[in-house]
């Protein structure tokens, strides 16, 4: 798999795995996406992400190691098929290094793990509130599903 739109060469990214010193700038991208979170709470899911089936992947810059943005992608083994699924559920990119070829970049490396793991497909999670991010996803070659989904919220118990 490759996408439409290969990350630009004039600025390039240097994409790696998360890792617990990002926190700090994990909390701050999941707060530009709208999900809130303390850099504890970022350096939890860094470590939860951390698995041979789960990646979370920041881009740098060549100069500075500060992520610019990140992509969490999920596999998943589905019943039906033999095939796992990929299902990236957070793509951000900080909104001062938007439209530089972070976003494709980080796509690209989602597409690569998946691929590395066989995975024949993709799934991308964006609410409908987002009409920038389905544009974009278009434009890297995607193709908006008339899936239904229904949410089912199961009761949390803390011990």
């Amino acid at each position: 798999m490759t996408l439409s739109s290969p990350p630009s060469t004039m600025n390039q990214h240097l994409i790696r795995r998360a890792t617990a010193s990002d926190a700090s700038h994990i909390a701050l991208l999941l707060t530009q996406l709208g999900y809130p979170a303390s850099q504890d709470e970022a350096a939890e899911r860094i470590a939860y992400m951390a698995t041979p089936l789960n990646a979370l992947f920041v881009a740098c810059t060549a100069q500075n190691d500060t992520p610019l943005g990140l992509v969490g992608i999920h596999l998943l083994p589905m019943l039906h098929c033999s095939a796992l699924l990929g299902k990236i559920t957070g793509l951000v990119v900080d909104a001062s290094a938007r439209g530089q070829g972070v976003g494709s970049a980080l796509m690209q490396a989602a597409v690569d793990f998946a691929t590395e793991h066989q995975a024949p497909r993709i799934e991308i999670i964006s609410g409908n509130h987002r009409p920038e991010a389905h544009a974009f996803y278009r434009k890297l070659g995607c193709v908006a599903t008339e899936q239904t989904k229904f949410n089912l919220l199961t009761p949390v118990h803390s011990t």
